[in-house]
């Protein structure tokens, strides 16, 4: 399922923004910006948000901080421009191979998003939350991406939309 499949839409790679400084590797220590990035493997994600769907309010407590932490990004990014930089940015992290339409609605679609058998169950809540900060500091408006679809196939993948 976790195959290394070619990128249809993604430019770059880690290797890539390392190489060209959009992420400083020192050390041993992976940053943007300041931010300082672990590498784990992708069960966490699923986990963690398992884990706090238990506790009253976790999964709103979990989208909203992970919400912050988007605009967090943006306002680091300082540019407006968040198709590009969603583009680049998440599919360098292994968020899968990463789609941005504007068209009808906002929606992210991720073709290759990491797949564990934790999978099934999940809400994707921390992408929903990032993503949605993300894309809301750029615009200066609220856009939650609440909706999502899965596919499973050879791979996952999953589409973000708003309401």
């Amino acid at each position: 399922m976790n195959l290394i499949k070619k990128a249809q839409f993604a430019k770059n790679s880690l290797r890539n923004l390392i190489d060209s400084h959009f992420f400083s590797n020192t050390g041993g220590m992976l940053t943007y910006k300041g931010i300082r990035y672990f590498h784990c493997e992708s069960n966490i994600m699923y986990i963690i948000e398992q884990e706090l769907e238990k506790l009253p309010n976790g999964e709103g407590t979990l989208f909203e901080a992970c919400f912050e932490f988007g605009q967090q990004l943006q306002q680091q990014y300082g540019g407006k421009d968040f198709r590009r930089f969603i583009g680049d940015y998440f599919p360098a992290l292994g968020w899968g191979d990463i789609f941005v339409s504007t068209k009808n609605r906002i929606e992210v679609v991720s073709i290759y998003y990491p797949w564990t058998p934790f999978s099934s169950d999940s809400k994707y809540t921390i992408f929903r939350g990032v993503l949605s900060g993300f894309i809301s500091s750029c615009l200066g408006k609220r856009i939650e991406l609440k909706k999502y679809e899965t596919s499973l196939t050879d791979m996952l993948t999953v589409k973000l939309y708003e309401l």
